[in-house]
């Protein structure tokens, strides 16, 4: 450190020089003592770290030797692991099993394995024991029951069979929609008992045994057929929607078979594409063999047996369901073998048709065969007549009507809307489907709607399922001045009764009239929404097709005219209950209060608020009239009702009565 030069004289400039010294020294010797000071606590503190280090040193020298008896004990653990995976390796090499393929026999072993490893497994099927193969020769290890072990492995190969039917099965349908797509040649045999044969024993209009056209030729039956066997409907029904060159359907039906005895009969193969099966009925009642007369289980191997015989005649098959019968003593057991015809559909994944759908709405007396002089059947409550073999076949015939019926039918319901679809794989016809800018339905490219164009002497066919019974169909059209449409319903057979008629017209069946099957209209140049007006005004007699019965239903709609195209758009539906529901809303009674003298014809003018002259009327008396009398209404002015009645009595007609009129 440096302080200040004194100099020799003693004035203000060396004694202020010396005040300084004495601070700087001051300030320095503070200085360092503090400097000491903390070199002594520094010294300190070197030392406390010293020891510190000394004993974390010891404590390093004691965890590194620990860690060095750890490594030897790892070492050992290691190499024990490894003596006990040496010992595992043994363990698994002696008790390893490769299963192969079970043999007939134990020779059998060597030829079929002729470089066995270590491990390989073999059961031999005489025994059930099974050998494994040590490195140098098979030894016996264990033994099973032969018994179970041949039953667990004919039922596994019974199931493996099973599959490979169902999946054969789908491919030979498949090959049939495509020809049904493709509108190539296809057949069809229908194969079963009396019922597919088409006897009938009384019916005046019988024909002798094998008059059916479509009967197998090696039919030998001596029993009379109807004026008509299903069989044949359904193929003249084909033939007219897809040509008589293209649809073939063979009757292989036998009165008095059952399963067993269909398969035996029935062992050439036909080559035909689909078989329809309809057996049960004899299987289920009197007539049948003590071992197969109801014996389910016997009906349910045997009409396995027969499906796979006709699978590997490289067949697709579609079940019937027996039909019903008036003997209601069968009918316990006979729903029992449709229950069990469901049941082997699935199985083999199989189509079952519930065919009581046929037949519903129809009295059983005017589809069975009948004794002419009786009009009854006494002996026979059986068999069918024409008109309901006829319509069993027209029915069926419909379900192959396009290509999707079966397995994924259209479905229809009140409000739906029934379109003319571009994808033709729902209906068949020799018309155009296309587009059309005034077409109200369906779906087309730029935002057309759909419809199928027919030239005179075309037609559309569609089915469809439903599960209403009573439905109303309002065809839109499109046509020249000289068109006519004419729709079909299920090919022009008669429709069945619905109850509903009888609710609403308050009379038995025998009383109410079907509605038509075949609807004819004159159409104009322009969208004609005739029949949407007509239901409308609650004309639903012959411009709306009035639907009953539910199942599949099959519609036709031609063009009968001469000359012009017909455009044919779709239906609109709607349910018939509904119409009445709404129909009520318009329904009132009047009074008339009149003699009508005999011969004479009078008017009588009754207030009615509500009406209009643009309203379509109806009228009928609460209570009944004489057979010579004639009545109507119209409407001249609103308000007011005019009621007509002709007398063409020789005497004079009461009219005190009211009147129930329905208006729109």
């Amino acid at each position: 450190m440096k302080y200040r030069t004194l100099g020799t004289i003693f004035n203000r400039i060396f004694r202020n020089d010396l005040n300084k010294n004495f601070e700087d020294i001051d300030a320095d010797i503070k200085r360092l003592g503090a400097g000491a000071q903390q070199a002594v606590e520094a010294a300190s503190e070197a030392e406390t770290q010293a020891v510190y280090a000394a004993d974390r040193g010891d404590y390093a020298d004691e965890k590194g030797l620990y860690a060095s008896n750890q490594g030897d004990y790892a070492k050992a653990q290691g190499n024990h692991a490894k003596t006990q995976g040496d010992y595992a390796k043994a363990v698994g090499d002696t008790a390893k099993t490769n299963w192969k393929g079970p043999v007939n026999n134990f020779a059998a072993i060597a030829t079929t394995y002729p470089n066995p490893v270590l491990g390989d497994t073999v059961q031999t099927l005489d025994n059930g024991y099974v050998y494994r193969y040590d490195g140098l020769k098979w030894e016996f290890t264990q033994g099973y029951s032969a018994t179970a072990l041949a039953n667990v492995n004919a039922q596994l190969a019974q199931n493996a069979k099973k599959l490979d039917y169902r999946q054969k099965q789908a491919r030979y349908y498949a090959a049939f929609l495509n020809k049904l797509g493709l509108k190539t040649a296809f057949k069809i045999v229908a194969q079963g008992d009396s019922l597919t044969y088409g006897q009938d024993t009384y019916s005046p209009d019988k024909r002798a045994a094998n008059s059916d056209p479509t009967m197998d030729s090696q039919s030998n039956s001596t029993v009379t057929q109807a004026g008509k066997t299903y069989p044949e409907a359904m193929q003249e029904h084909l033939r007219s929607i897809y040509g008589s060159s293209i649809a073939t359907v063979v009757n292989r039906g036998v009165p008095g078979h059952y399963a067993d005895a269909s398969k035996n009969k029935w062992s050439t193969n036909p080559s035909a594409d689909l078989h329809l099966i309809m057996l049960g009925t004899n299987d289920s009642t009197a007539g049948t063999p003590s071992d197969k007369k109801q014996k389910i289980d016997a009906y349910v191997n045997d009409m396995c047996l027969l499906i796979e015989q006709i699978i590997d005649f490289g067949s697709a098959v579609v079940l019937l369901t027996p039909p019903k019968i008036s003997q209601g003593g069968a009918h316990p057991w006979l729903e029992s073998y449709r229950e069990a015809l469901h049941s082997i559909g699935y199985i083999y994944g199989i189509p079952v048709i519930n065919t009581d759908d046929f037949l519903d709405g129809h009295d059983m007396i005017s589809v069975q065969a009948d004794d002419p002089a009786t009009g009854q059947s006494p002996d026979d409550l059986t068999h069918f007549n024409t008109k309901g073999y006829t319509i069993i076949g027209t029915k069926i015939a419909g379900l192959f009507v396009g290509t999707k019926n079966l397995l994924n039918p259209y479905k229809v319901t009140n409000d739906s809307i029934l379109s003319v679809e571009g994808d033709g794989i729902g209906y068949v016809t020799d018309g155009a489907i296309g587009g059309d800018n005034a077409s109200p339905l369906g779906v087309w490219s730029n935002k057309y709607g759909s419809r199928v164009n027919l030239a005179a002497g075309q037609k559309f066919t569609t089915t469809f399922y439903t599960d209403n019974e009573n439905l109303l169909l309002i065809p839109i059209f499109t046509a020249g001045a000289n068109s006519r449409a004419e729709v079909k319903v299920n090919f022009g057979s008669e429709q069945p009764y619905i109850e509903s008629s009888f609710m609403i017209n308050g009379a038995d069946r025998f009383a109410v009239t079907q509605p038509p099957s075949v609807y004819t209209f004159a159409l104009g140049s322009k969208l004609d929404l005739t029949a949407f007006n007509a239901l409308v005004k609650g004309d639903i007699g012959t411009k709306v097709i009035h639907l009953t019965g539910k199942g599949f239903q099959t519609i036709t709609v031609s063009n009968i005219g001469t000359a012009d195209s017909l455009s044919f758009y779709g239906f609109i539906v709607y349910g018939y209950r509904e119409f009445i529901s709404e129909r009520q809303k318009s329904k009132a009674t009047v009074t008339t209060n009149v003699v009508v003298p005999a011969g004479a014809y009078i008017t009588v003018e009754v207030s009615l608020p509500g009406i209009t002259t643009a309203s379509a009327i109806s009228i009928s008396p609460r209570w009944g009239v004489r057979g010579d009398v004639v009545y109507g209404a119209f409407c001249t002015n609103a308000d007011k009702l005019t009621i007509w009645i002709k007398n063409f009595s020789a005497s004079d007609y009461t009219a005190d009565r009211e009147w129930v009129v329905s208006y729109q």
